[in-house]
């Protein structure tokens, strides 16, 4: 079962508006992925958990939440999983234990994290015999997580069941559905995938013939015959 924020490529009753916007409207925005990244640096989790307890949020409040709200929210429900904080804590804004006390990240170790990023690559799985580019394959259906009902995955339900092509292959890199819940890396082949519009949306696709690429892992995918 998908998560309320699974939204991309679903049917809407209008189209969302397109706005040119600086990257931080309110210097708050700014603090948030500061301290996002800050604490983080704890190394208490990593970058696919943290989209996991993003997505994770009750409905109603990802729905009514601004984009730096979602990570403000997510990450102090990490800190509580963690064990960082607790819930009183949080209610009567007083931390009786401090262990962040002493941590600190200068805003050119910051700049260095953004730029390098989590990268994923891994070193070869001899579990999985990569497909070969233009390979045809169909996405599994539903789109759930193998190893944790109801757990992370990176496979948009609106390309679930469908068949596209193979026409990228990035080597092996880590699984996010597990990686997300401390389960291992167990890394796989990672190919973008070409989908037809059509393929995707029928009829009501407002450009037939334009292509969706989407990365997705060697387990997401099943080879087809082309018939």
């Amino acid at each position: 079962m998908t998560k309320i924020h699974d939204m991309g490529g679903m049917p809407c009753v209008e189209a969302l508006p397109v706005e040119n916007k600086t990257v931080f409207e309110k210097k708050w925005h700014k603090i948030v992925l500061s301290l996002t990244l800050a604490v983080g640096a704890l190394g208490k989790w990593n970058i696919d958990r943290s989209r996991y307890f993003r997505e994770s949020l009750p409905p109603d409040d990802y729905k009514r939440f601004t984009y730096y709200e979602k990570w403000m929210a997510g990450l102090v429900n990490l800190m509580v999983d963690s064990g960082l904080v607790d819930q009183s804590e949080l209610r009567d804004f007083k931390v009786a234990n401090k262990p962040m006390q002493g941590v600190s990240v200068s805003p050119e170790a910051l700049k260095s994290m953004i730029a390098k990023g989590d990268p994923s690559l891994c070193s070869s799985n001899t579990s999985f015999q990569p497909h070969e580019i233009g390979t045809l394959v169909k996405t599994k259906s539903p789109p759930a997580n193998n190893y944790l009902e109801n757990g992370h995955t990176r496979l948009p339900a609106y390309s679930s069941g469908y068949q596209g092509e193979i026409v990228l292959f990035h080597g092996f890199h880590r699984l996010p559905d597990t990686n997300a819940h401390f389960l291992g890396p167990k890394p796989e082949p990672l190919y973008t995938v070409s989908f037809k519009a059509k393929a995707l949306w029928g009829d009501e696709a407002e450009n037939p013939d334009d292509e969706i690429h989407l990365d997705l892992w060697h387990s997401y995918l099943e080879p087809q015959s082309g018939e």
